[in-house]
């Protein structure tokens, strides 16, 4: 059986919109949809429970507390492996389903044993290629993310990082990860690898998810002839102090726990990030009091073993 976790922040008209389209897709096997509602501060969890109290195969679950992205899914997968779901469908809830796509994950991940996640081509509403695939983050591709870093990529080292030497012309094994607005995945490696890690908020749980993937020994792969729209990220709020600091925060996280990225390379990257928030606090007093927060929480990640979690 199936389960589409759709993990609700205050869009609910998206999330309604979104369950509207599965409905209207070929799946050709029982599926229960699980909208976990994460702490939303407006009246998404009361229209969405209303939407669906007698809907059999939705359930409307609230997460408790806004976790991010990681905590929030969990609990839909918990939920989903509780009822007896072998596959999971992990989408955001600006996603937009083409007729066949889920079948056609679906039928992949059945037939690809040793696969643990499957992804869509990700299409921007224009039609285009939404190259949100990713190879293995390393230190030199971080920094060429970034300005002023991003300027003297000469090498192509960011289009090779998000696979825009792919044609996107047939199924392929990832490197790395698959968008993370939406993958299948497997119930078996979910539990294997302990679920997705909860200790990073918003960004780069694709990375860290990878990363526990290749530890157990699993594949990712896109098949392109599955085709979703991703309408663009609509619950983050913009480039603020506070989607800084996470984003920093988690790639800082991901390098000290999930890569063998030497202690030098990860002062290297934490300077950089120091200097980006140093700079921003002189025109913004908000980057200061996150600043000061990051700095305390790189202390504490730099106590733990490299090896572990503290």
């Amino acid at each position: 059986m199936l389960g589409i976790v759709i993990l609700n922040y205050k869009n609910y008209n998206e999330t309604l919109r979104c369950i509207d389209n599965i409905f209207f897709v070929k799946i050709d096997e029982a599926f229960i949809i699980y909208v976990v509602d994460n702490a939303s501060p407006n009246e998404s969890y009361s229209v969405l429970s209303k939407t669906y109290h007698n809907k059999i195969n939705i359930k409307v679950i609230q997460s408790g507390k806004n976790g991010g992205f990681s905590f929030g899914n969990n609990v839909g997968f918990r939920a989903a492996i509780e009822d007896g779901c072998d596959k999971i469908l992990c989408t955001n809830s600006d996603v937009e389903f083409k007729e066949d796509s889920i079948y056609v994950l679906c039928k992949d991940m059945d037939e690809h044993t040793e696969c643990a996640v499957i992804g869509p081509k990700v299409l921007c509403h224009d039609g285009s290629i939404q190259n949100a695939t990713r190879r293995i983050l390393t230190p030199r591709r971080f920094l060429m993310r970034h300005k002023p870093f991003s300027f003297f990529d000469w090498l192509g080292i960011e289009k090779k990082y998000s696979y825009g030497d792919y044609k996107y012309d047939k199924p392929t094994y990832i490197e790395g990860m698959v968008s993370g607005c939406c993958f299948m995945m497997r119930a078996s490696a979910i539990v294997r690898i302990g679920y997705l890690d909860e200790n990073v908020f918003l960004y780069h749980e694709e990375n860290i998810l990878a990363a526990k993937l290749r530890k157990a020994g699993y594949k990712v792969m896109l098949n392109p002839k599955a085709e979703i729209i991703h309408f663009g990220g609509k619950s983050t709020g913009g480039n603020t102090a506070f989607i800084r600091y996470n984003s920093f925060y988690s790639a800082l996280y991901y390098f000290w726990f999930y890569s063998e990225t030497s202690r030098a390379s990860f002062n290297l990257i934490w300077a950089y990030i120091k200097c980006v928030f140093l700079f921003k606090s002189l025109f913004d007093g908000e980057y200061k009091t996150y600043y000061k927060k990051l700095k305390s929480e790189i202390k504490k990640m730099k106590k733990c073993r490299r090896d572990s979690r503290c």
